[in-house]
């Protein structure tokens, strides 16, 4: 598939996903509680975010893709800001594979990758000023392969350093729910309410060390809205 035919089907892709983009809640439908914008782990953890948010009577919407970087959802971004949501969320974990980050389909290091980031984070958050919007983003979890988690940490890093300079921007980590002591785990002992295998263990990854099983997603899940509600 040429560049033009893959950017052609991807935004077919993601005009698909804005259309049906998953939401809750029983109040109007320009009122955001909670809005999050991502790449995979925001996908597989959407359901159980929504959910969340049903319980807390809050309205809340997921726009995800995975494989995606944040240039991809401009669009998206800019119309959601016009609604001026309460919260925003962006969870990205530094793919760069859209032809908007590479057009070139360079090899950069993780700490590259995580610069263009940054320079999109600025972006969004002079969008959302005028909103009033809080904005937060969310740390990847460990990832089982070193140079995918290499990349991880730099966008972690970055994250990090984007805050102490931009106060205003929360980061939210997923470490306690997905990688005791800095690590990762495909399976960790079971919580309250987890489905259980024979040794006390839930699945929280999939086969390939990356992405997240529902009871993964889950915690990723609780991890966001604990952090934007301060409710446990």
């Amino acid at each position: 598939m040429n560049g033009t035919d893959r950017t052609g089907l991807l935004a077919v892709l993601l005009f698909a996903i804005a259309v049906v983009a998953i939401s809750r809640g029983d109040g109007p439908s320009d009122l955001l509680d909670v809005v999050v914008v991502g790449d995979s782990f925001a996908e597989q953890s959407g359901d159980q975010l929504l959910a969340l948010a049903d319980d807390l009577d809050m309205r809340a919407e997921v726009y995800a893709f995975g494989g995606t970087s944040i240039c991809i959802w401009r669009g998206q971004l800019e119309e959601l800001a016009a609604r001026e949501p309460q919260r925003l969320v962006l969870s990205f974990a530094g793919n760069d594979t859209d032809d908007c980050i590479n057009p070139q389909q360079l090899q950069r290091t993780g700490e590259q990758v995580a610069e263009i980031y940054r320079t999109d984070l600025e972006w969004v958050l002079e969008l959302y000023r005028a909103a009033g919007t809080d904005l937060y983003v969310v740390a990847p979890p460990p990832i089982q392969e070193p140079a995918l988690e290499a990349r991880a940490a730099a966008m972690r890093d970055m994250y990090n350093r984007f805050s102490v300079e931009h106060p205003s921007v929360g980061v939210i980590e997923t470490f306690d729910q997905l990688g005791p002591d800095r690590q990762y785990h495909r399976e960790l002992p079971c919580e309250a309410d987890e489905p259980c295998g024979s040794d006390d263990m839930v699945t929280l990854r999939e086969d390939d060390g990356i992405h997240l099983t529902p009871e993964g997603g889950k915690r990723y899940a609780q991890a966001i809205m604990g952090e934007v509600t301060g409710v446990p």
